[in-house]
């Protein structure tokens, strides 16, 4: 029986992987790139970049953008772009200044429709200058500690091997 069920995995699994061996020999690949929404969580003085990769659109397409969130109006952003040959396309969003919580970009064109969520935090560091580096509060550990405590861990870790050999063999 236990022969049988392994016979029967493998097959399965050659099964599964046959479509992708398939692709990899002819080097085609049916499906388009993906969508990669770049700095998805953003303050109001940011951009967030939404980049659909080759062939995710018709070469030249021409896509519709709309922004749903807090105060969409004010948004940055461009509401028709068309897609490069490639069918690729880059499209950067800026919210409102005042423009906190959760937006959802909307791109729809001929061949299909693709909805990217951003979200915009309170804009805790929008004003603060970069060169000036934040307090310390004293809330982080001391490396001699961790240290420590990986060796209480390795010489743990070795007295339950000795032990439970000692247990094996009767000692």
């Amino acid at each position: 029986m236990l022969k049988r069920a392994t016979a029967v995995c493998i097959a399965a699994g050659i099964l599964a992987f046959a479509p992708t061996a398939a692709h990899a020999e002819t080097g085609e690949y049916a499906q388009p790139s993906g969508v990669t929404i770049e700095s998805p969580i953003i303050e109001p003085c940011e951009t967030a970049t939404v980049v659909f990769g080759a062939r995710y659109w018709g070469s030249g397409e021409r896509i519709s953008v709309t922004a749903q969130g807090a105060r969409a109006g004010a948004a940055s952003f461009d509401p028709a772009v068309n897609a490069a040959e490639d069918g690729s396309l880059v499209a950067a969003f800026s919210p409102p200044s005042d423009g906190v919580g959760v937006y959802q970009l909307t791109f729809a064109g001929a061949s299909g429709s693709y909805t990217a969520t951003v979200s915009v935090t309170d804009p805790v560091l929008c004003e603060v200058d970069p060169g000036v580096a934040l307090a310390s509060t004293g809330g982080g550990v001391e490396s001699w500690l961790i240290a420590g405590g990986a060796g209480l861990v390795a010489i743990g870790s070795g007295a339950v091997i000795v032990a439970s050999r000692r247990r094996a063999t009767g000692s």
